[in-house]
C-alpha cells in the first residue's frame, strides 16, 4: 500500500498507427558495374526509370551505382526526371568501383554508412567488408515510428574465398541488428533488402549459408516470398540470360513482417497490357537483376496496461504488459507539468526507483 503522501498517476504515452498507412519499398541492383555514364541520357538508365515510374515505391534501394566518373552523383538528376519530390542520396561507403543508394518519397531523418572496409573474421575468412550496410531512418506517415531501411550488396563469387567472406559480411550484418539497432532505437522497425549474392534455396555452402545467419532468432528478421505475379517464381536474376536464381531479397523486424501484405517481382516482358510509354525488354535493358518490391502496413495499435505498482524500503516499482524488444522508460514530474527521466531506457516490463519523500507522479512512456 502506497503512503498516503505519495500520489502516483500512470500514463501510457502511446503512438499508434494510422489504419491508412502503407510503405512500398523496393530493392533493385541496377547493373551499374563497369558503365562510365550513369545519367538519363542512357538507355539503361532510362530503362530503370521508366519502371520506377510504373511501380511508384515510397523508398528505393538501388545497389551497383557505378563510381566511375561519379557516376552514383547523378542519382538526384535522376530522381528529378523520374521520382519527382523524392530525396536521394548514395552511401560513402564504396569498394572503389561501386555504391549504393537510396530514393525516398517520405522524410528521411539521416542516413549513414556501417561495417564500410571493416576487417571480417569466420569461418577462417580473413578480409574486409566488401562493400557497406547502407541505412536510412525514414518517417512513415501513419506509422507510431520512424522505420530504419537498410541496403547491402554481399561479395559476389562461387569461389571458396567468396563464399567465406559473404558469409562473414552476413554475420557482421546480423551483429549489427542483434547489438547495435536495439541499443540506439529499441523496438524500432526495419528492412534489410539487396543483393545478397546468394540463392537461400540452392546455397553455394551450406555451412557458411548466409540467409540464414541473417535471419536468425536473435535479429527477428524474417525473409518475405516475392514472386512474379504471372509466373508465379521468385527468380531474380539474370534477366538477361537464364532467369534461375534468387539474389535479391527484402528482409522484415518481425514486427514489420507481420503487417507485409504483397511482394513482387517484376518483369516488363510478363505485364499484359504494358503501360504507356514502357517497354518490353526494359529489364533485360534496365539491369540484369529483377526488381523486388513489398508493402507494409498498416501498423497495428499497441494496447497498454499498467498491472501492478508496489512500495518498499523507500522504492517503487512499477510493472505493465510490454512487447518483446519494445524500449520503455518511467518519467516523473511534481505537477503533471513538467516531466524529468526518473529510469533510463530499457527493454523490460518492470522497473524500480526511489520513492520521492513529497508527492508525484509517474508516467510509463513506450520509447519510439
Amino acid at each position: 500500500m502506497l503512503r498516503q503522501w505519495f500520489l502516483l498517476v500512470l500514463a501510457a504515452v502511446l503512438m499508434a498507427g494510422n489504419a491508412c498507412a502503407e510503405l512500398r519499398v523496393l530493392t533493385w541492383n541496377v547493373g551499374g558495374n563497369g558503365m562510365t555514364n550513369w545519367s538519363v541520357d542512357m538507355p539503361q538508365v532510362q530503362a530503370v526509370g521508366r519502371i520506377l515510374q510504373h511501380l511508384q515505391p515510397d523508398v528505393v534501394a538501388l545497389q551497383e551505382l557505378p563510381n566511375e566518373n561519379r557516376g552514383y552523383a547523378n542519382l538526384e538528376a535522376f530522381a528529378q526526371t523520374y521520382l519527382p519530390g523524392f530525396t536521394n542520396f548514395y552511401s560513402s561507403g564504396t569498394d572503389g568501383i561501386l555504391r549504393s543508394g537510396f530514393l525516398s518519397r517520405f522524410p528521411v531523418r539521416r542516413f549513414q554508412s556501417h561495417l564500410d572496409g571493416v576487417p571480417l573474421i569466420d569461418f577462417g575468412s580473413s578480409g574486409r567488408f566488401t562493400r557497406d550496410l547502407f541505412e536510412a531512418e525514414v518517417e512513415v506517415p501513419g506509422f507510431p515510428t520512424p522505420v530504419h531501411i537498410f541496403t547491402t550488396h554481399l561479395k559476389a563469387g562461387s569461389d571458396a574465398t567468396s563464399i567465406g567472406v559473404r558469409a562473414a559480411e552476413a554475420s557482421a550484418i546480423s551483429n549489427h541488428f542483434v547489438r547495435v539497432l536495439p541499443a540506439l532505437y529499441p523496438g524500432r522497425p526495419f528492412v534489410l533488402m539487396g543483393d545478397f549474392n546468394e540463392d537461400v534455396s540452392r546455397p553455394r555452402d551450406v555451412a557458411r549459408n548466409p540467409i540464414p545467419r541473417l535471419t536468425n532468432a536473435a535479429t527477428t528478421l524474417v525473409m518475405l516470398n516475392a514472386t512474379n505475379p504471372v509466373t508465379q517464381r521468385p527468380e531474380t536474376w539474370s534477366s538477361r540470360f537464364s532467369l534461375n536464381t534468387r539474389f535479391d531479397y527484402v528482409l522484415a523486424s518481425a514486427s514489420l513482417a507481420a503487417t507485409a501484405s504483397s511482394g513482387i517481382v517484376f518483369r516488363a516482358d510478363r505485364v499484359n497490357p504494358l503501360p504507356e510509354g514502357m517497354l518490353r525488354d526494359d529489364n533485360a535493358t534496365a539491369s540484369d537483376h529483377l526488381p523486388v518490391m513489398v508493402s507494409f502496413g498498416p501498423v497495428t495499435p499497441i494496447l497498454f496496461r499498467i498491472t501492478e505498482v508496489t512500495e518498499a524500503a523507500g522504492s517503487v516499482s512499477l510493472t505493465w504488459e510490454a512487447d518483446s524488444g519494445i524500449g520503455y522508460r518511467v518519467e516523473k514530474s511534481p505537477d503533471l507539468r513538467t516531466w524529468v527521466q526518473a529510469t533510463a531506457t530499457r527493454a523490460t516490463n518492470r522497473m524500480t526507483f526511489p520513492a520521492a519523500g513529497s508527492p508525484e507522479y509517474y508516467r510509463v512512456l513506450r520509447v519510439q
